[in-house]
């Protein structure tokens, strides 16, 4: 017979035999229970991929043995001693749920827990690298994340830039307070090693610089430099010199310095242009000596010299008068300049006669008109070296007043026929004396060609081809034709082998004395040929002529000078000759005429512009016309000359000077 029986702690059972006749005794057996096998609870562990984690560590009882599941790769479990143990590199992310069962003892005994493995950090490379200026709001720069949490710490970021994390993205923003290069590092909170790295660029910015001044005045046109120094040099600056304001007018140079020669005080600008900015202009006012019309009695022996070796003469800071040339032989304390101002022009009548007895037959000789302001500079014995150039400043009123006068003049006294001396335009020339210290007037002396300009508002004349020094000013004479000492006819010369003759004739001559014909190849500097001696007193044709050895040989000006028994004298017009050019041929047709006639010049160098005299034969000019001429030959018909029947000269001059005089009878 047999029982089944469960029990759950040490427990003795008995049997015994029950029958009719007798019951036996109790036959027992002790049956013993062993405790169910058990583990302890599964314990959670969170660690990086390829992190060891830390070990976990499972007590039992009453097993012999344990199973453990759902590990990560890399992770394991064993059981010895009564404890599973569970440890390992995570080589794979995720969320790992582990069961740990018993095994070898009564029942069987679990425990669970999860194993989370986060993945390694990333970090992505900065949006950007920014350059920008210093105190510029920087546009923001990111960093795309993953497994990225927050940010433990940054460095190296310039003063005033920030890094914040939100939403997977590390951006880093600001307004750099400090310039420089920055290569910051940012740490992400996450596991694995990936950082922020990146550069920002912080340019500075510039200052304005300072200007050294330029002390007292100096010379026109004469090299100063301009220093610039000072100020914050910011990225990529570079100092430019300007004309104008805010880089405005002529751009100077590049630098810290540059050089300028002003002819007048002028204002020049520097600033800084840079990356980052241009700088607000640094002015300096570079004062000049000006250009004045000195004040009568002005004198200078001081003088600065420009960059074209001009040496201007002032006065304070007045510049007065101004010569180049070598002005090395005068001695100390000289030259001197000096300028003379009358406040009113001169005037002169020659005499013996007036201008008002003309019509009773008196003989006024010339009326002279010179300029009230003059010039002198006084070497103070030193030898003039080689030629000079001179600059006179005057008003140009002054000049106007006399040309005035003297038209004023001639129109008041007709009867006396006046007319210009020299035919410059309005018979106006600049002359100067020789051998002493100009004294005003002295209305005639040797005449110079010279241009007119202006400086800073002041006008002035320049006179070129000056070889020694005194002084002069500016005049104009008129003469009463009907009284001329001398009648000239013709002045010409003519090629004659090697030779040059040069030949001239006179209808009349009164108080005549001699004749001296003067030669120059650049019709400025002149120096006498020949002096012939006059008729003193003639009513009939006389002819000279005299011969210049090998002229032919050059191109030379020439000219007549007629000097009266009293020493006066009377240059009379320059010509030109050039004996390797076609000669001029001068013929009118028909001679005589009715009032109409033509006019047929040749000649390769008698063209242009030329002016026709009609002179009649007491040699008075009643007439004058300009007729354009061409190279080689042209006729011209002049007409309505309104001329009385009788014999007249007719006076063709070129831009040169050079005459032709041709007679011609109107019938």
């Amino acid at each position: 017979a047999s029982i089944t029986v469960s029990p759950s702690t040490a427990t003795t059972y008995y049997a015994r035999r029950v029958g009719q006749c007798t019951t036996t005794t109790c036959a027992s057996v002790t049956v013993n229970v062993n405790a169910n096998s058990t583990i302890a609870a599964g314990i959670n562990r969170t660690t990086c991929l390829n992190t060891a984690i830390t070990t976990i560590s499972l007590a039992t009882t009453g097993a012999t043995g344990a199973t453990v599941s759902g590990l990560p790769a890399g992770v394991t479990g064993t059981w010895a001693g009564n404890v599973v143990t569970i440890s390992g590199t995570p080589t794979a992310s995720g969320s790992f749920n582990y069961t740990v069962s018993t095994s070898g003892g009564c029942g069987v005994a679990t425990a669970t827990g999860t194993i989370n493995v986060s993945a390694n950090r990333t970090v992505a490379a900065a949006s950007s690298s920014p350059t920008l200026c210093l105190s510029s709001a920087m546009t923001n720069i990111t960093h795309a994340t993953s497994g990225v949490t927050g940010i433990s710490s940054s460095s190296d970021l310039p003063l005033g830039v920030t890094a914040s994390y939100a939403s997977n993205v590390i951006t880093i923003s600001g307004t750099p307070t400090q310039s420089g290069i920055y290569s910051y590092t940012i740490n992400p909170i996450g596991c694995g090693v990936a950082i922020a790295t990146g550069t920002i660029t912080v340019n500075t910015s510039s200052t304005a610089p300072t200007i050294t001044p330029i002390a007292g005045t100096i010379c026109p046109n004469t090299n100063t430099t301009l220093i610039a120094s000072g100020g914050n040099a910011g990225t990529g600056s570079v100092i430019r010199w300007y004309t104008g304001l805010n880089g405005t007018g002529t751009l100077l140079g590049t630098g810290n310095s540059v050089v300028v020669a002003p002819t007048t005080t002028s204002t020049f600008y520097a600033r800084r242009e840079g990356t980052c900015n241009t700088t607000v202009d640094a002015p300096i006012t570079v004062n000049v000596k000006s250009f004045v019309y000195a004040a009568n009695g002005t004198t200078s022996s001081t003088y600065c010299t420009d960059n074209s070796g001009w040496h201007h003469f002032y006065s304070g800071d007045e510049i007065i008068f101004s010569v180049q040339g070598d002005l090395s032989n005068a001695p100390a304390n000289y030259p001197i300049a000096a300028i003379t101002d009358n406040g009113a022009f001169y005037q002169q009548t020659e005499g013996p006669g007036t201008a008002p007895g003309c019509s009773n037959n008196e003989n006024p000789n010339e009326e002279r008109f010179e300029m009230e302001r003059s010039w002198n500079l006084d070497m103070g014995g030193g030898a003039a070296n080689g030629s000079y150039k001179i600059r006179f400043y005057y008003e140009p009123a002054e000049r106007t007043a006399i040309e005035d006068a003297a038209n004023a003049w001639i129109a008041a006294y007709s009867s006396c026929g006046y007319g210009y001396k020299y035919a410059t335009p309005n018979g106006f020339y600049w002359f100067k004396n020789s051998g002493s210290n100009y004294t005003a007037p002295d209305y005639e002396g040797t005449q110079y060609n010279a241009t007119v300009s202006s400086v800073a508002g002041v006008t002035y004349s320049e006179w070129t081809g000056i070889n020694g020094f005194s002084g002069g000013s500016g005049a104009i004479i008129l003469e009463p034709i009907s009284t001329l000492p001398v009648e000239l006819i013709s002045f010409s010369t003519v090629c004659q082998n090697e030779d040059v003759a040069v030949k001239w004739s006179t209808a009349s001559e009164n108080n005549s004395m001699h004749f001296e014909i003067e030669v120059s190849n650049d019709a400025y500097n002149w120096e006498v040929l020949a002096t012939v001696t006059a008729a003193q007193f003639s009513t009939t044709l006389r002819e000279y002529s005299i011969t210049h050895i090998d002229g032919a040989r050059e191109k030379n000006y020439y000219r007549l000078k007629q000097v009266d028994l009293n020493g006066d004298y009377k240059i009379y017009s320059t010509i030109y000759h050039n004996c390797n050019a076609t000669e001029p041929n001068l013929v009118t047709y028909p001679n005589p005429s009715n009032g109409e006639f033509t006019v047929l010049l040749s000649g390769e160098e008698f063209s242009g512009e030329v002016l026709m005299n009609v002179i009649n034969s007491e040699g008075k000019l009643l007439s004058e016309r300009i007729l354009e001429i061409e190279v080689g030959a042209t006729s011209s018909i002049v007409s309505n000359l309104d001329l009385q029947p009788g014999i007249y000269y007719l006076k063709f001059t070129d831009k040169t000077g050079r005459s032709l005089i041709i007679k011609h009878c109107f019938i």
